[in-house]
């Protein structure tokens, strides 16, 4: 007992002295504290409490005419494709109608036109992506693309959210007609077909009345318990600099620690933790699980150009939609940047090993120029200290450190998780 009391005492000196570091050199990049690197669990583990799920739902009033093809334009393909099936290019009739299909996919604005029902409704939409917190009291880091939509995207993420249920009736009335006379579609055609209808409403559509909330989501919450965010400063999508800062009205939030970018380079290591939308809201998973961020690691590849000459951190950690607005951390777990823009192959899918991150220092830009002060909160220390405390075995003292944070702040994230397995820690060990 008196071990753990003489502990207690040397770490609340320690606490207060990084206190008054921290005041004394506010504004610094290393805030006086160890520069030493740390274990990847410890960094994942002190930074997932600050990194959040952003997102970003559209509400609106949209009208659009429904589509269906033009029998003129219909009428001569088949034309076409019956003087190929007699020079026997085709084998069967199937071979025809797949063409037939393919050819409409090539040209949809050739053959899809517009009828005479028009579709009015009240849609939401909504996109997501990740983002950190900077300042206990609710500034936030993410990309601008995650909280703002250009006026094409906008009406194409209102279309394909708010009409899924028309779109999804469409194609299976589609299905079924031709099931009535012997063709079938392939996964891959009826893929591009559905994205086709997409593209013809979003072109045609008339978006009226549009309103727009944004929502930050700590981690181990479910996701209807976010609280909402204002845009106070927002840069442009790449090649601009994609970064906004969100202002939440909260306080006793935890943070991350913003670090230095100007000697990162080819070969150095790096941790990303966001949400990605593949594993945050995977179907297979519990539907009802609290929200998790996930952990991945990787090396920076190169610095790279942008065309205003600004340079971008190539990164080979694994990373994909849902991900955008996320931190790149170096290994003292501090950021060094934020995840912005992957690259896609000819066909449109994300190359993995080659995603980009724009560095910590644009972040800082962003900051200074609102008067905004990134800073490690009291909480956030108090927590590291408690997550070392049950790394090194400490259970007791840990549960002590987490069920005093707990009772000061009950929604700091994690927390709750730590004093249970400190609890059956210590049982375990009785």
């Amino acid at each position: 007992m008196a071990r753990r009391q003489k502990k207690n005492i040397f770490r609340w000196i320690m606490l207060i002295f990084l206190n008054l570091t921290l005041l004394i050199v506010a504004g610094c990049d290393d805030g006086g504290e160890d520069n030493s690197a740390m274990a990847p669990r410890m960094i994942a583990d002190v930074n997932k409490p600050g990194v959040v799920l952003i997102t970003n739902v559209y509400s609106a009033q949209i009208s659009v005419p429904d589509f269906m093809i033009s029998q003129v334009q219909s009428q001569k393909l088949l034309q076409q494709l019956s003087q190929q099936m007699q020079q026997g290019r085709f084998k069967n009739q199937q071979e025809v109608f797949e063409a037939y299909v393919e050819e409409i996919l090539k040209n949809p604005s050739l053959y899809l036109v517009s009828s005479a029902h028009v579709i009015n409704q009240d849609v939401k939409a909504g996109c997501m992506g990740s983002g950190f917190i900077v300042t206990e009291d609710g500034y936030i880091v993410t990309n601008a693309h995650v909280v703002a939509s250009s006026e094409e995207k906008l009406k194409e993420i209102l279309v394909e959210d708010g009409l899924q249920q028309i779109i999804k009736k469409n194609m299976q009335g589609f299905q079924n007609e031709l099931s009535r006379n012997g063709y079938t579609l392939s996964v891959a055609n009826s893929d591009k077909l559905q994205r086709v209808i997409v593209q013809f409403y979003a072109k045609h559509v008339e978006v009226h009345n549009v309103k727009q909330q944004i929502y930050a989501n700590l981690g181990m919450r479910k996701l209807e318990q976010g609280f909402s965010c204002q845009i106070k400063k927002q840069g442009k999508a790449a090649p601009g600099k994609d970064i906004a800062i969100l202002k939440a009205e909260k306080t006793k939030l935890p943070t991350v620690q913003l670090g230095n970018d100007s000697e990162s380079n080819a070969g150095d290591k790096i941790f990303v933790l966001g949400y990605p939308g593949a594993a945050t809201f995977n179907q297979i998973l519990a539907q009802d699980a609290k929200l998790e961020s996930t952990f991945t690691a990787g090396m920076v590849s190169a610095r790279k150009s942008m065309p205003d000459k600004w340079d971008v951190l190539q990164v080979d950690a694994a990373i994909t939609h849902g991900n955008s607005g996320g931190p790149v951390f170096d290994d003292k777990g501090k950021v060094i940047g934020v995840v912005t823009f992957g690259s896609a192959d000819e066909q449109g899918s994300m190359v993995q090993g080659m995603n980009f991150a724009i560095p910590v220092s644009i972040v800082k830009e962003f900051l200074q120029e609102i008067d905004v002060v990134p800073e490690k909160s009291e909480l956030r220390q108090r927590y590291q200290i408690a997550v070392t405390d049950f790394s090194e075995g400490e259970y007791e003292t840990a549960l002590n450190d987490f069920s005093e944070l707990h009772n000061e702040s009950t929604e700091y994230p994690y927390v709750q998780e730590f004093m249970e397995q400190a609890q059956k820690a210590i049982n375990k060990e009785k």
